[in-house]
This record gives C-alpha cells, sequence and structure tokens, in this order.
C-alpha cells in the first residue's frame, strides 16, 4: 500500500492533481516546497522518482512528466532550484530576451549571496543588491536594460551593441531607460561598463 494524503486532499489522485495545476505554470516543474505545501511529503516525491513518473532536474525541483526540456524549462528549473529571489541573468538572459547578437549561451542565473548550493551545470552570479526582475516567457529574468549591462562584463562591445539596437527595434527597452539603468547600477561595484 502507498503513502496515503489525508487532510483537504484526501486522496493521491487529487494530491497529484493539485501539483500537476502548480505545474503547469511552471513548466510541469515543481519543488520539494510545493510538495510540502500541498500537505504532501518526501517519501511521496520518492515514490514518484522510483517509479519513474517524476524526474529529479535540481536537488529540490522535479519534472512531473517526460516531455523534453526546452530552453526555458531549463532556466526556470534552474531559478526554482536558485530559490526565489534568484533570476535569469548575463547571457542566459540576453538569450532569453532574444536579443540579436547571441546564439548559445550557458545557463546564468544571479541570486542573492546565502547557503544555497549551486545546481549542477548552472553558473550562478551572487548579489549583494536586490535587484528589480522582469518576466520573459514566464521565466524570472533581469530586465533588458539590467541585461545587457550585466552582459557587458563578458561580452565584446560589438555583441552589447547588436543585444542594445535589437531591444530598441523590437520597443523592449530605450537609449533613455538604458542611461537611467547605466548611471544608477552602473558604478562601483557592478561589473560591466560602468562608464
Amino acid at each position: 500500500m502507498g503513502p496515503r494524503v489525508g487532510g483537504k486532499f484526501g486522496s493521491v489522485a487529487s494530491f497529484d492533481s493539485r501539483v500537476a495545476e502548480i505545474a503547469l505554470d511552471q513548466g510541469y516543474l515543481v519543488t520539494r516546497a510545493d510538495v510540502l505545501g500541498l500537505g504532501g511529503s518526501d517519501d511521496m516525491i520518492d515514490v514518484r522518482l522510483g517509479a519513474g513518473r517524476w524526474e529529479r532536474v535540481h536537488a529540490g525541483v522535479y519534472q512531473i512528466d517526460r516531455r523534453q526540456r526546452d530552453w526555458r524549462t531549463v532556466l526556470l528549473a534552474a531559478t526554482l532550484a536558485c530559490g526565489p529571489e534568484s533570476r535569469v541573468s548575463h547571457r542566459a538572459a540576453l538569450k532569453l530576451w532574444e536579443m540579436d547578437g547571441i546564439r548559445s549561451a550557458p545557463v546564468e542565473i544571479t541570486m542573492p549571496f546565502g547557503n544555497l548550493a549551486v545546481p549542477e551545470g548552472v553558473l550562478v552570479h551572487r548579489s549583494r543588491r536586490p535587484t528589480p526582475f522582469a518576466r520573459a516567457h514566464g521565466v524570472p529574468v533581469s530586465g533588458p536594460e539590467r541585461t545587457i549591462l550585466e552582459g557587458s562584463a563578458s561580452l565584446p562591445d560589438i555583441i552589447i551593441g547588436k543585444a542594445l539596437d535589437s531591444a530598441i527595434r523590437n520597443d523592449l527597452t530605450s537609449v533613455e531607460r538604458v542611461s537611467m539603468v547605466l548611471s544608477a547600477e552602473g558604478g562601483r561595484g557592478v561589473r560591466g561598463r560602468g562608464g
């Protein structure tokens, strides 16, 4: 006899339905915190992993179906593994925003300093400054202006110029907004073009 879920859900089937509702908005991904918040347990996670119904993507992050993960889902899984204040950043953000000049990127995430482990295959940047983030394709990501600033820390000027031109052309930002972010955030202690 498998684990039972009592209380407000009453059955394993209704529990799985509630998990699926959450996962639908998260690229068919759920976190351990999601499962526990629904009254589930680590044993229930283990049963689903053991039966091949779920797949572990990162520690505490599970895909609940067998579909192929696309770029968006890979990035979303990384942000879920890095915690609620994490966001896609740098080169991965340029690609997620579909800015010109970059065709491929590592999975790059910015997260606050803390004790969370770095997920395998994810390049993590730690930040002491809380920075606002946006959403692109349902994924938390640096805003377009911040993305251009972050990208300038590691990419040639010609690539950043192409990204900026396409961001303006596609109405993601404007020269004025980029200038404001550079003035406000591009100073001391921030990697990128501060001048």
